[in-house]
């Protein structure tokens, strides 16, 4: 029942002549283990014939014939052992994760009994370099409404020897930026408004992501550079208006416009012409924001268009004076005016 050496006795069991002793008799036997040769070993899994950089294969094997005694055996890589490293026990490949594993690598596997050297099964597996992560540059936190940013996508890693290597870009919903392109390793994106943006780029089936945020500087301000202006009929002054602050993402288009276009006019650089006496409030306003405006109130002076005097004519003696009365039309007026009695002939009357 077990391995070593045994004596077996043969006794009689009748008594010799003495009527004392029994006759015996011995032999040795001695038990040794019963050796089933290894005839062959053959590898079972994997059965594939590819591995990507950086994967782990655990390697096993079955042995001929299923009841040998002679069950050890060892792993080693006989082709390709600077790309991948093998546990000689229990036969877990290990492939390389840098360059060392280049694509198309040949790595040949071998287990070898350990009872006959001559036995043994070999198995050949090519390195494939899958494409493991894409990186997004430049890394940004974010991006101002109206600015615009090209990122570039780089796949991880550089030698991958993936059958598609094209980028497919894609933009987060909610309208706060938009993609110039889809496709192609680089891509534009241009701010929006304001909110949270995440850009994709994918190939291979992997994906690598740059996420930001769009801020917007709104308008606080749109000033005149002047408040009040006075224009006669017919004259033209150009109003400048400052939108503050110089770096807001909003437009800066201005609207400008007249309270009253019979008085004054103005065009879209600000420039305004009086056409008749009155008044007329200008207004530029941001066209965003049109809570954010200043106003200039323009003043078309009036003017006498007409004077009668009276009398018209007079007959007098030297030495003698008489007041002449000059009535204008219109009798208000709003500009400045001012009636002068001047003598054509002073010798003769003042």
């Amino acid at each position: 029942t077990t391995y070593g050496t045994a004596t077996i006795t043969a006794t009689s069991t009748a008594f010799l002549a003495d009527g004392k002793t029994h006759a015996t008799a011995t032999c040795t036997v001695n038990v040794t283990e019963r050796i089933v040769p290894v005839t062959g070993i053959t590898i079972t899994s994997p059965t594939q014939t590819t591995v990507n950089r950086g994967d782990s294969l655990q390697m096993t094997a079955s042995l001929t014939p299923a009841d040998t005694t002679q069950t050890g055996y060892t792993w080693s890589i006989t082709k390709g052992g600077t790309a991948a490293k093998i546990d000689a026990s229990s036969g877990l490949l290990t492939v390389n994760k840098d360059s060392t594993a280049s694509s198309g690598t040949q790595i040949e596997v071998t287990v070898t009994s350990t009872s006959n050297a001559a036995i043994k099964a070999s198995r050949t597996f090519t390195v494939n370099v899958p494409i493991t992560g894409i990186s997004i540059t430049p890394s940004i936190s974010s991006l101002l409404k109206g600015e615009t940013q090209t990122f570039t996508a780089n796949i991880i890693p550089a030698d991958t020897d993936a059958a598609d290597k094209t980028i497919i870009w894609s933009i987060s919903e909610g309208g706060y930026a938009t993609l110039g392109a889809t496709s192609g390793s680089s891509v534009t994106v241009t701010g929006v408004k304001a909110g949270d943006v995440t850009v994709t780029a994918k190939a291979g089936g992997v994906s690598g992501n740059m996420a930001f945020a769009v801020k917007e500087i709104p308008i606080t301000s749109v000033t005149l550079d002047t408040n009040s202006a006075t224009l006669e009929a017919g004259k033209t002054q150009t109003l400048t208006a400052t939108v503050l602050p110089a770096d807001t993402t909003d437009s800066k288009a201005l609207s400008w416009n007249s309270s009253d276009s019979s008085v004054a006019t103005v065009d879209g650089n600000g420039t305004v012409k009086a056409v008749a006496p009155g008044t007329a409030v200008i207004t530029v306003s941001s066209t965003v924001n049109q809570a954010m405006k200043d106003t200039c109130t323009v003043t078309v002076p009036s003017h006498y268009t007409a004077l009668s005097c009276t009398p018209d004519s007079l007959e007098m003696n030297i030495g003698y004076q008489k007041t002449i009365t000059a009535a204008p039309t219109p009798q208000t007026i709003t500009g400045s005016d001012q009636i002068v009695f001047e003598s054509e002939d002073p010798a003769i009357a003042t």
